[in-house]
């Protein structure tokens, strides 16, 4: 997945492994260094998980993948949204610290929140432009001009009983 800083998750994240020394092997050490950086540090084993994660978590690559998005992306922009929930999702399969579950988790939450804020706004925006059709709807019916060319329309379109002239006898 292609970042917004134009990185790779999780290529451009994913820790170099260094090459072990002798002393290394007998202490079943395995170093490793970040990308791009002299930083480093050692793995360790999680006996937990049975997995192994880095020694500091802020060398950890979920980490670091979230911590340059949260700088770059704008969570109010439905598309940034779409593809910070993308990134999550990715870094949830490598995310040994557990660290982003706990994100996606208050993400989830808020996410909501604004899902909601954003409803409300597209309700009270049908709500402002149905309330102006109803004013000028209740402006034409108010018009007393209208009214009597209404009722002149209605008079001459209605049914009129024929009523025989004065003096003319009726036909039964």
């Amino acid at each position: 997945m292609i970042l917004k800083n134009g990185r790779t998750f999780p290529r451009d994240y994913l820790l170099e492994d260094l090459p072990q020394e002798p002393n290394d092997v007998r202490a079943r050490i395995t170093r490793y260094r970040i990308p791009g950086t002299e930083q480093g540090g050692r793995y360790i084993h999680v006996q937990e998980t049975g997995t192994r994660r880095s020694e500091v978590l802020n060398h950890d690559p979920a980490f670091r993948a979230i911590t340059d998005a949260i700088s770059d992306y704008d969570l109010k922009v439905p598309q940034d949204r779409i593809e910070f929930i993308a990134l999550v999702t990715l870094a949830l399969a490598l995310d040994p610290w557990d660290y982003v579950s706990k994100i996606a988790m208050r993400m989830v939450d808020n996410l909501e929140k604004v899902n909601k804020m954003d409803e409300l706004e597209e309700f009270n925006a049908r709500l402002v432009a149905c309330e102006k059709i109803a004013s000028q709807l209740q402006e034409i019916t108010d018009d007393p001009d209208m009214a009597v060319h209404d009722a002149r329309d209605a008079g001459s379109h209605g049914f009129m009983e024929h009523l025989p002239a004065p003096g003319t006898p009726k036909v039964s």
